[in-house]
């Protein structure tokens, strides 16, 4: 997979391309929809497969002061997930405040026919775009006549009854929902930080933790508790458990990801581990001990590695 990243006014348009836009977080069940049929009109017209995605985020770059945004996905994440799919090229454009000022239409015509180009376009049924969110499907369609392209709009993804989307996801992320979430993103929800240096206290009980910070600042995480993790450590996957949020027993309030990995013992400060929460276990307590703490996290362990042999044995 190419990826692209530059200035609007640097690309040089291939015009035979079938296109999609948008931010893509998460690359969610109606988001992979939608990059087969691109793939799939690809293949059968010999077209290049091409998203156009935008950094930084649009939000970021629309509200001054810059808002608190919760993404699904960084953009490594984001292309990484991307290069699981046979898309062909990912061009991401950089968002400036003169690209958010643009109307739809002069979009469309000044930067997606001009300077990237394309004969075919398919978007999700509720695509949005342009100043003010003002181009929608009507737009595009008035446009495909005017300019010779193809345009296709698919029908929503339904999960339980309701359509997929970014913003459905994360809200069922903030309440907790943590299964309702990997339903529609058709995987375990993740994180990807660097193992910082904490102050020991899980080493001291038998139980050492890696401190992670965040990649991403901005990325969303569930509510605070502990929970079943897999991470993928430079040497392979690792069973474990994170606690998420303060740490009442210390007196600690900070919200830092401190995970456990099953018989591991080694010291991994600097590198970088991508945590998949598979299951929430319990809240988080504050115990009178470090004793009585040690002894809630052998049954946590125990827990979840009885958890985890279930899931292995699952049929399917």
């Amino acid at each position: 997979m190419e990826v692209v990243r530059s200035n609007v006014n640097l690309l040089e348009p291939v015009r035979d391309t079938v296109l999609t836009l948008g931010t893509f977080d998460g690359v969610h069940l109606a988001h992979r929809r939608l990059l087969d049929r691109v793939c799939r009109i690809a293949a059968e017209r010999d077209l290049l497969s091409t998203l156009v995605t935008f950094s930084p985020h649009p939000r970021l770059v629309l509200q001054d002061p810059p808002p608190r945004i919760d993404v699904l996905s960084d953009m490594e994440e984001k292309l990484e997930l991307l290069r699981r799919t046979p898309l062909q090229r990912v061009v991401i454009v950089n968002f400036t405040p003169e690209l958010a000022l643009m109307p739809a239409e002069a979009f469309i015509r000044e930067i997606l026919a001009a300077r990237v180009g394309f004969r075919c376009m398919v978007i999700g049924h509720n695509h949005a775009f342009g100043h003010r969110r003002s181009g929608n499907a009507r737009t595009l369609s008035g446009l495909a006549r005017q300019l010779d392209f193809q345009l296709e709009v698919l029908d929503p993804v339904l999960v339980e009854g309701d359509a997929v989307s970014s913003t459905r996801i994360r809200k069922a992320l903030a309440a907790g929902n943590l299964e309702g979430a990997q339903r529609m993103l058709d995987r375990p929800y993740s994180f990807t930080g660097q193992v910082v240096k904490g102050r020991s206290r899980g080493h001291e009980i038998g139980y050492p933790t890696a401190n992670l910070q965040l990649r991403t600042p901005e990325k969303l995480l569930p509510p605070s508790g502990v929970y079943a993790v897999r991470v993928q450590c430079p040497e392979g996957h690792r069973e474990g458990m994170m606690n998420l949020g303060a740490r009442p027993t210390f007196d600690e309030q900070g919200i830092v990801p401190e995970v456990h990995l099953f018989d591991f013992d080694e010291t991994i400060y600097g590198v970088e581990l991508k945590v998949e929460i598979l299951c929430f276990v319990r809240d988080t307590i504050k115990f009178e001990s470090s004793g009585q703490l040690a002894r809630q996290l052998e049954k946590d362990r125990k827990r979840i590695q009885g958890w985890l042999r279930r899931e292995v044995q699952r049929p399917g």
